[in-house]
């Protein structure tokens, strides 16, 4: 496959960030209170993203799939703080 050529994977990434500017933008800076450190949590949560691909299912939200990437990448960056799960 050629370079030029985005796979599906690379699509539902890039349309999950340009769909929203906030996930890219405004909420990692509002998070880090920091520029580059927001710019390194944005480039952590989109590897994270490709590497784990496989547990995104087909059909559902990709912008929530990505932002609770970014949540958990940000959650696991600080130390003492721990992913909690939302109840319901």
């Amino acid at each position: 496959m050629s370079r030029d050529r985005p796979t599906h994977r690379h699509r539902v990434l890039r349309d999950a960030g340009d769909a929203d500017v906030r996930l890219v933008v405004q909420l990692p800076h509002w998070l880090t209170h920091n520029r580059e450190e927001a710019e390194d949590l944005v480039q952590e949560t989109y590897l994270k993203a490709l590497k784990g691909f496989e547990s995104f299912q087909q059909g559902t939200n990709s912008r929530a799939w990505m932002y609770r990437i970014l949540r958990n990448t940000f959650l696991t960056s600080r130390s003492g703080l721990r992913v909690k799960m939302m109840r319901r």
